[in-house]
């Protein structure tokens, strides 16, 4: 049933890559879902990718917060929730494949993409995983990425890591499998090499342990557009579909093949497993049918919430006068909030994780509300004496610290930053996630916050990814708010200003020792997969049946006996830009690994 042209166009994006490039690397990204092998006359729908993992980055979706504080919550029924909610909303924009569950394992103090992961444990990045794929599964289906061992974002497109088996399947694949045995019905590549090979075509990767040793059934997709650097390599390694776009696949496997560098079998092979995942999704997940009505919902917003104040962590609530600074009284009447972030959304980088939600609350317009009687002065001055004064004639001094969209994005470079830094540290990153220089910052910051007559307390806070502690006295606490963390919405007021329990670190995001104040976190209270032994496993969803049930491969597959198609006879598709590097010699070696 199926022609040549079709067959191969199972295998890449149906839109020509210059047409869909500006989009993607523009400011449009994903705002529809990306259609690969889409075959209309005979109602094969192909994979409808929408990224995330905040939200359904197609439309105007709920702006869950990141995964980085969802990890923090330590709840994994939580997390199956968002997974539901989001599931429901890629389903309202029309896609049927959510590509955000985002679960590397970091190791690299500059990543600038740490937030998009749970934290630094496999089994805990397992059990996440996990969570999400169970409840997103039941309306699309979902992918884990990036595999394997991305650590890094800068050096990605040319880094070769060096692991040995043992470090590989004791502490870079645990997670991955754990998702994979959950149901994942796909498993996204990575753009560096590992031991030699890409990974979007190393065969030990995709078939030797991901099909052979795990038994995994459904799709292999590269990471976008540099996710392969060969068509047919990849193919013969065992990578199913070349995303987003028509491109090195659509311009190259056809003759490829004809040269004997790979085969119709493999393209049968690949297309196979394409058409048994997607008729296997849409036999099991739920018949429900969701519009416009289910983006950003009530009670998804109201999810939000409940994941941001959950994920929230005290650090510390110093005594003031005998009594806890936190939480602050109803009859505060005075409160400076500090630090330019106090306007800002910030709900994580505006990279391929990027939500647009239809509102969001900024911190300071959450206090605002919060604390209605109270007179809240916004100070954005950078200059000490002016912050000191506010500070100082306020009843309660608020910091907004952290990082914007810029200095954590997954691109970020030193430069956004001061170069006249004087820690050597800084000098040595390849981006800021973690900036010294940006220590000294906060650091000023707590000089400049006087402690004055009628500044009974100083309340430290950020809303992004974790800045470098500031040894400082005062209550402290971390978040990553995700689209509403307002006073009045459970997160600022109901359970961090009106905080009653005991300060407890329950982050997983490691601490470079560059960055370590005097306030670094006890040892023994990191977290390790025996903090995490306890958590239970959920039984996944009942499948059930869809309108196409009944409809096998066979049923649209038959084997090729044909030449391939001439790239310009009728069906061709525009051949793209070949997109191809040299890779450079840069390697990296994972810890606890040797070099070869």
């Amino acid at each position: 049933m199926l022609g040549d042209a079709e067959r191969l166009g199972l295998l890449d994006g149906d839109t020509p890559f210059w047409e869909l490039a500006p989009e993607v690397l523009g400011g449009g990204y994903n705002t529809r879902p990306y259609v690969h092998g889409e075959v209309a006359r005979l109602g094969i729908p192909g994979t409808r990718f929408v990224d995330g993992p905040r939200g359904c980055v197609s439309g105007h979706g709920t702006a869950f917060p990141v995964s980085m504080a969802r990890g923090a919550t330590w709840d994994v029924a939580l997390e199956q929730e968002i997974g539901e909610a989001i599931g429901r909303e890629v389903r309202a924009q029309g896609g049927n494949f959510f590509g955000g569950v985002c679960i590397n394992l970091p190791r690299h103090p500059a990543w600038g993409r740490v937030q998009e992961t749970y934290g630094d444990d496999p089994h805990h990045l397992g059990e996440f995983g996990a969570a999400l794929t169970r409840g997103a599964q039941r309306y699309v289906m979902t992918c884990v990425k990036h595999y394997a061992l991305n650590s890094m974002e800068n050096a990605r497109f040319s880094v070769d890591v060096i692991v040995d088996d043992e470090t590989l399947h004791d502490v870079y694949l645990p997670h991955f499998r754990r998702v994979v045995d959950q149901g994942a019905s796909a498993v996204m590549g990575a753009y560096n090499s590992v031991n030699g090979e890409w990974a979007g075509q190393n065969k030990v990767l995709l078939t030797d342990i991901l099909r052979d040793q795990w038994g995994f059934a459904g799709i292999t997709v590269t990471d976008f557009m540099l996710g392969m650097r060969n068509g047919a390599a990849a193919l013969e390694a065992g990578m199913d579909i070349e995303e987003p776009a028509a491109q090195q696949r659509a311009t190259h496997l056809a003759g490829q093949i004809e040269a004997g560098e790979t085969s119709w079998a493999a393209v049968q092979r690949s297309g196979c497993r394409i058409l048994s995942t997607v008729l296997r999704h849409y036999a099991t997940r739920t018949d429900d049918e969701f519009g416009d009505e289910v983006m950003a919902c009530a009670g998804h917003r109201a999810l939000a919430r409940r994941a941001a104040a959950s994920g929230m962590v005290l650090l510390k609530n110093d005594h003031v006068s005998g009594a806890p600074a936190l939480p602050v009284g109803d009859d505060v009447t005075s409160i400076a909030v500090i630090g330019r972030l106090a306007t800002e959304p910030n709900m994580g980088d505006h990279g391929s994780s990027n939500v647009r939600p239809p509102t969001c609350t900024t911190p300071i317009d959450g206090i605002r509300e919060g604390f209605p009687n109270a007179k809240v002065v916004l100070v954005a001055d950078t200059d000490p004496a002016v912050v000191a004064a506010a500070a100082s004639a306020a009843d309660v001094a608020i910091v907004i610290v952290g990082f914007g969209q810029v200095t954590k994005a997954s691109s970020c470079r030193p430069t956004c930053c001061n170069q006249s830094c004087s820690s050597s540290c800084h000098r040595s990153l390849t981006a800021t996630t973690w900036v010294p220089c940006c220590k000294e910052l906060t650091d000023r910051l707590g000089e400049w916050v006087a402690t004055g007559p009628r500044c009974d307390s100083t309340l430290r806070m950020w809303n992004s990814s974790p800045p470098p502690l500031v040894p400082t006295p005062g209550p402290w606490w971390r978040s990553w708010p995700g689209e509403r963390c307002s006073p009045t919405s459970g997160g600022i007021r109901s359970r961090q200003c009106c905080w009653s329990g005991t300060p407890g670190w329950r982050v997983g995001a490691p601490w470079p020792t560059c960055c370590r104040g005097v306030t670094t976190p006890p040892v023994g209270c990191r977290s390790r997969s025996r903090r995490l032994r306890t958590i239970c496993r959920s039984l996944t969803a009942t499948p059930r049946r869809s309108p196409m049930t009944g409809s096998t491969v066979s049923d649209f597959w038959t084997a090729s006996t044909s030449t391939p198609p001439s790239p310009t006879g009728s069906g061709s598709r525009t051949p793209p830009l070949p997109f191809r590097r040299r890779r450079s010699a840069t390697t990296t070696v994972a810890p606890g690994c040797r070099r070869r």
